[in-house]
């Protein structure tokens, strides 16, 4: 077998090793995409009981994952406590997921009365945001169908984001197709006379 023949070989071979891995539960290191398998959840409330929460009782999940030094994260949760009064009868759950190491559970807990929070808030681990391939900015928020598949990732919470989310859920959860993705936004170049 000559170069040319190995390397095409080779090739195949990693091509079918890499084919054969897909598909086969969540890709840890790489951000989930749409259709992805979510990663099971069980963990912490922040009155430390451990319980599951699972994909299937529900027609979707929004998993919201946030920090409560995370300003964004602040304006985002009201709306998503919206969602789930709207939606909770619909069969809409809302998790949020705290990864804060430096806050503890009484901190947070009164926190999330300031913002008006009541759905169900869990205390995420950096093994959590690595199994769902690495959250990488806060608020970083997932709808979830009930067979447990990423529908669609929203990651920052600027007010066309947090519109496109919420008419994103009232699609989903009405059979019809979502809309077009919200991608976050940048700001804008500062000019000279911003400049310090």
């Amino acid at each position: 077998m000559d170069v040319r023949s190995s390397s095409r070989v080779l090739t195949v071979v990693v091509a079918g090793l890499a084919l054969m891995g897909a598909g086969r539960g969540v890709r840890y290191g790489l951000a989930l995409a749409p259709g992805d398998t979510a990663p099971k959840i069980e963990l912490p409330s922040l009155t430390g009981e451990t319980r599951p929460h699972v994909f299937g009782d529900h027609a979707f999940t929004l998993v919201n994952f946030w920090a409560t030094w995370c300003k964004p994260c602040r304006e985002e949760m009201p709306a998503l406590q919206r969602l789930s009064d709207k939606h909770r009868d619909d069969g809409l759950a809302v998790l949020g997921l705290l990864f804060d190491p430096k806050s503890d559970d009484e901190g947070a807990r009164r926190y999330l009365d300031e913002v008006g929070v009541r759905y169900p808030t869990m205390r995420a681990s950096l093994d959590t945001l690595r199994g769902w391939g690495g959250i990488g900015m806060f608020p970083t928020t997932f709808l979830i169908d009930r067979e447990g598949k990423v529908v669609r990732r929203y990651v920052g919470a600027s007010p066309t984001q947090i519109d496109g989310l919420m008419e994103d859920v009232d699609a989903a959860l009405a059979g019809r197709p979502l809309g077009s993705m919200v991608l976050p936004e940048t700001a804008p170049p500062r000019s000279r006379e911003d400049a310090p």
